[in-house]
């Protein structure tokens, strides 16, 4: 209750179709003489449509404050039979509001129903029996809807009554839309030669079709068909011929509603059903005289005109202020086109304060959004720009002072995109029945217009993350080297960053290549954890932490009690030692075979500094590394030199001379058929030299002979391939290229001109750890044009070396995410959302995708469900010396069961 005045709820859903806005306008008039005011709590979507969207627009009810309703009405069987018209039931109980059912029944409620069953079979029994019409059929609906089983058991009962034998044969099903309808007289007259005495359709849509149709086919309609309806649509009354039917009796049940709240607060309602039947309409399509006065023709046919253009007008309005909306370029703006999107007095949109933070945000305005109340009111009639809801009352019925003096229905829809409730929409109205219509239109169109802006947010959130993840180390969330150099400018840009001195210093852990090889990914990825968080504590110092390479992490220390040198070394030996000690006392010697060491070195910067990154970074890895030389640190590794710091000169020196290389394939797999797609070429070496690539690499990059193994990998590729060619039957082949030493403009032509026609079967990979140059980037570029149509890849993504703006730089066909990331996917929320991120910026962009490194089955369920493209591991298939030409029997079964045409990285904005 407000003041004097008895506040009924109104529950109901789409109240601008069929006869709902009647049902509530004539409430209305009713309850109004009784002193009582209505709120309806109206969903856009109608609860019959099982719509995904169902979640947002039914959220209206989850604001009806239950303190001041003295009762609810629940008009939907749909809703009342659902989870959420349970709850509103439940959540009347609790604050004893009694509650009304309209067309359901529940135990402990009032309940008004419709009885149509008996209408229904009386209309069928006038046919047969007034009209003599003893061959009949029944056009349903859908095949197993409730409404068309219910129809057809009343059209069983009455051909019973009559002593009418039935079959299935005198059923048809025209799914209640006129062309099915249409197809199925087609059908009936072409398996019976001649059509039916009578036809009850299920719904006069289908039976104004059926009369259309029989007309057609030279049939006349009452003379050689009768043809029936169900519903008393208004345009089965203005039709030639008007059509006989059946309809919902809303004025009864409105007037039984207004009883029943007249005996509920008069203290003598007692609960039960009250049932009113449904009216039968004997009109021209069965051959009785029309019961419809035309006398109004012409005022109706000025009443439709002036509707339509309403429409028109209206129409062009909301599209107009969609257009205005989706234009604005800043907040002010779109508060502003908000404001004047609006029906005028007595009406109001309410947003969440929330949204309006992160538009803030997002179109990077200035305004001072005060977000401590959960809605925000506009209104064309505020005198403000925008005002906040400030408590219960005004959370239902904004001005509710005016509106208790009127006698209007209050009338409140959400705002949602997809299942998201981003607003609500008030409006009081005397004429319910054209308002409706109008904020339909109004409010559909909102929300396609925050559609648009809200998936604008999740792009733009989305490339956020992507490019912050460039500088940040997908294993363990710290800065990377990219990381440590956006933050290093930034530092040094500021002129007091000068003023101190500040440290840097650089941690190598020891045994790195030994904890990889013995123990793998998960161990790396653990031990590398425990050290960014071990450097990340709170000391009270001011310093930043970034894990620069695999094995090397680097702190910079700039708390301003680093001027004095002396001082600085204690403060900084006494730290670093802090350091050490924290991550070593995590060491699992006890369990694992190894120790947890790290080697550091240090170096500091005077006060006025003026050094660039690169020159403090040389000064802290020569400390480091003399530390090892000389022993000054007892986590130094003296029992042997690990494989890749030996010196591989002479084993480089003769891969090269001799072309001791060889290659293995691995296949990449096509993620939602199983079956092969390409292989990447992988070089081994061969004649008794007996090292990893990875060594190879190192040494070639020591000794400066990365162009030669680069050139000698890319022509030994092309010709085993172009040599094998029928082995590989047509697939790609993957080519990894080393950054920087790409072949120069002599050796380049050559490769084109020798293998011109393979060119096209091949993707060149690349990565960023080091700098490709523009032209460099130009030539394996033009490999992927004109009549070589060769293809781009970028390799490792998500490691740190590459990122969106590669992405963007090299416009790649495909992305590989990188190893690291699929790892132990099934059990890492952070690493899902980054791999959905970039799986559908790769979607956006045209590109495809490759998960690499799969070596379990839940990885592989995991990237195939995120909508992978094409797979990579040892799961599916390890490198041969020979292409694989399918996969194992007991591997393919798995993509044959997996289900993964609904990828749930494929979505629609």
């Amino acid at each position: 209750m407000i003041g004097k005045k008895k506040i009924i709820g109104l529950c109901i859903s789409a109240v601008h179709t069929g006869f709902k806005s009647d049902f509530v306008k004539m409430l209305n008039e009713e309850i109004v003489r009784e002193n009582f005011k209505l709120i309806v709590f109206n969903s856009l979507l109608s609860v019959y449509d099982g719509s995904i969207y169902d979640s947002g627009a039914s959220s209206v009810y989850n604001i009806i404050n239950y303190d001041i309703l003295d009762c609810l009405i629940i008009f939907d069987r749909g809703l009342a039979n659902k989870q959420s018209g349970s709850e509103l039931i439940s959540k009347a109980r609790e604050k004893n509001v009694p509650v009304i059912l309209i067309n359901s029944e529940n135990e402990g409620c009032f309940c008004v129903s419709d009885d149509y069953k008996t209408s229904y079979k009386n209309l069928i029994r006038h046919v047969i029996r007034d009209h003599g019409a003893k061959d009949t059929f029944f056009m349903g609906g859908y095949r197993w809807d409730p409404d068309t089983l219910d129809r057809l058991a009343c059209y069983k009962k009455a051909l019973g009554d009559e002593n009418i034998n039935f079959d299935d044969s005198m059923v048809g099903y025209g799914e209640f839309k006129d062309t099915t309808a249409c197809e199925e007289v087609d059908r009936i007259i072409r398996e019976r030669k001649k059509p039916p005495e009578a036809i009850f359709c299920a719904n006069d849509i289908m039976a104004i079709a059926v009369c259309t149709k029989l007309k057609k086919l030279g049939y006349k309609v009452p003379e050689d068909v009768i043809v029936t309806g169900y519903d008393g649509i208004e345009e089965g009354k203005y039709f030639i011929p008007n059509i006989t039917t059946v309809r919902r009796n809303i004025e009864g049940e409105a007037l039984a509603c207004a009883n029943i709240l007249r005996e509920i607060f008069s203290g003598k309602a007692e609960k039960r059903i009250v049932k009113i039947p449904y009216k039968v309409i004997y009109n021209e399509s069965c051959g009785c005289p029309s019961e419809e006065d035309f006398s109004d023709y012409r005022e109706r046919m000025a009443e439709c005109m002036r509707i339509n253009r309403d429409f028109s007008s209206h129409e062009s309005y909301v599209f107009a202020g969609a257009d205005k909306f989706l234009m604005c370029e800043n907040l002010p703006e779109m508060l502003d086109a908000l404001v004047n999107y609006n029906l005028g007095d007595k009406s109001y949109l309410c947003i969440r304060s929330m949204l309006f933070e992160s538009l803030n945000i997002m179109y990077q305005s200035n305004l001072d959004i005060d977000h401590s109340n959960e809605y925000i009111i506009l209104s064309s009639e505020s005198k403000e720009e925008f005002g906040l809801m400030e408590d219960d009352l005004k959370m239902i019925v904004p001005d509710a002072e005016e509106w208790l003096k009127d006698e209007t229905v209050f009338v409140v829809n959400s705002l949602y995109v997809e299942d998201y409730q981003y607003g609500l929409y008030f409006y009081k109205t005397s004429d319910i029945g054209y308002m409706a219509n109008r904020v339909n239109r109004m409010s559909r169109a909102l929300n396609l217009s925050f559609g648009t802006i809200y998936t604008r947010m999740i792009q733009k959130g989305m490339q956020m993350e992507l490019e912050q993840a460039a500088f940040l180390d997908p294993m363990t969330q710290i800065s990377n080297l990219k990381g440590l150099e956006k933050w290093f400018n930034e530092f040094s840009g500021k002129t007091e960053s000068h003023l101190s001195a500040f440290a840097m210093a650089i941690f190598k852990l020891d045994k790195y290549k030994y904890i990889y090889e013995n123990y793998g990914v998960g161990e790396i990825e653990d031990v590398a954890g425990l050290i960014a968080r071990a450097f990340s504590k709170n000391s009270g110092r001011k310093k930043f932490i970034a894990r620069i390479s695999d094995d090397e992490f680097a702190v910079v220390d700039y708390t301003e009690d680093l001027n004095d040198p002396e001082e600085a070394k204690n403060i900084l030996n006494e730290e670093v030692k802090t350091l050490l000690e924290s991550v070593e006392s995590h060491n699992p010697a006890k369990y694992k075979d190894y120790d947890l060491e790290l080697n550091v070195g240090y170096t500091i910067e005077g006060k006025g500094w003026d050094s660039d990154l690169r020159s403090v970074m040389r000064l802290a890895y020569g400390e480091l590394y003399l530390n090892i030389l000389h022993d000054k640190r007892k986590n130094y590794l003296e029992d042997a030199l690990s494989e890749d710091s030996k010196d591989h000169y002479d084993d480089l020196m003769l891969v090269l001379n001799k072309k001791l290389l060889t290659y293995h394939f691995q296949p990449i797999v096509d993620a939602v058929t199983g079956e092969i797609y390409a292989y990447e070429a992988l070089m081994r070496t061969s004649g008794g030299v007996d090292i990893s690539p990875l060594v190879l690499l190192q040494a070639a990059a020591k000794y400066k002979k990365l162009y030669e193994l680069e050139k000698m990998t890319l022509f030994g590729i092309m010709d085993y391939y172009v040599e094998h060619f029928d082995k590989f039957k047509g697939r790609r082949l993957f080519i990894n290229s080393i950054p920087g030493h790409f072949l120069n403009d002599e050796d380049f032509k050559l490769f084109t001109e020798k293998y011109r026609d393979y060119i096209k079967y091949c993707v060149f990979e690349i990565t960023e750890q080091n700098s490709i140059s523009d032209g460099e980037l130009f030539k394996i570029k033009t490999l992927t044009v004109d009549d070589m149509s060769g293809q781009l890849a970028v390799d490792d993504y998500g490691s740190g070396q590459s990122n969106i703006q590669n992405l963007l730089r090299y416009t790649p066909n495909i992305v590989k995410i990188d190893r690291f990331l699929i790892k132990d996917i099934s059990r890492d929320s952070n690493k899902q959302l980054f791999i959905n991120n970039i799986i559908e910026f790769a979607k956006l962009n045209d590109m495809r995708v490759v998960g690499e490194g799969v070596e379990t089955e839940e990885e592989l369920k995991a990237v195939t469900e995120y909508g992978v493209d094409y797979i990579q591991g040892f799961y599916t298939a390890r490198p041969k010396s020979e292409p694989l030409d399918e996969l194992p029997d007991e591997i393919s079964k798995q993509f044959e069961n997996s289900g993964n045409d609904d990828k749930k990285a494929e979505k629609i904005f």
